[in-house]
């Protein structure tokens, strides 16, 4: 799929700004933005996204994961080791979007949680 034809993201995820986590956590927002932008059904678990995703990177890969993001790659985090509890889709890069307990959705810098991203994946139909 040419880049050109990519859904604008930072136009589904202006009105979702400051939503609170409560009404839309991490994995809601990825299932949002994916059925908005590409009308892929992604209710269910996370899991679910080892048939739509590609893995581009992984925590140990010496290549430097910043220089590899595109808009709409989804990073994969976690704060207690190696297993993924967090999810952000990359806007831009320099930002991503997620959604955490204290600020609800919000753009956050990629390099603001680099040391805990587990894994890059990006939609097969991007690769």
């Amino acid at each position: 799929m040419p880049v050109a034809t990519w859904p604008n993201l930072s136009a589904l995820i202006a009105p979702l700004l400051g939503t609170p986590y409560q009404t839309l956590d991490c994995w809601q927002l990825v299932q949002q933005l994916f059925q908005e932008g590409f009308g892929l059904d992604l209710l269910g678990e996370p899991a679910q996204l080892n048939t739509l995703m590609v893995e581009v990177w992984f925590q140990g890969d010496p290549r430097p994961l910043l220089s590899l993001v595109q808009p709409w790659d989804c990073l994969l985090y976690s704060n207690k080791g190696l297993v993924t509890e967090h999810i952000g889709v990359v806007v831009n890069d320099y930002q991503m979007v997620h959604a955490r307990p204290q600020t609800g959705v919000v753009l956050e810098p990629l390099t603001r949680y680099r040391r805990q991203i587990l894994q890059l994946v990006r939609l097969r139909t991007l690769v």
